[in-house]
């Protein structure tokens, strides 16, 4: 299945304490995206493939902020 590619340096743009709704709005659907918890304590995880070979970033929210942009892969 072809996955949607975004490019890297537009995930470097991102600054920790960037709000979910403006990542979304600069970065587009993600191509998976999982919520924990309610309230102050949830977090979401919106994950951005970044090239064919399936290198990813993992970017976590807190409290609705960005905290942690974490290198993976999807295979």
């Amino acid at each position: 299945q072809k996955q949607r590619v975004i490019a890297k340096s537009k995930i470097d743009q991102l600054g920790l304490g960037t709000t979910y709704q403006e990542t979304v709005n600069t970065l587009g659907t993600p191509n998976g995206e999982s919520f924990t918890g309610q309230g102050p304590l949830s977090s979401k995880y919106l994950l951005y493939v970044t090239d064919s070979d399936g290198t990813a970033y993992d970017l976590t929210f807190t409290d609705d902020k960005l905290n942690n942009k974490f290198k993976t892969s999807i295979y």
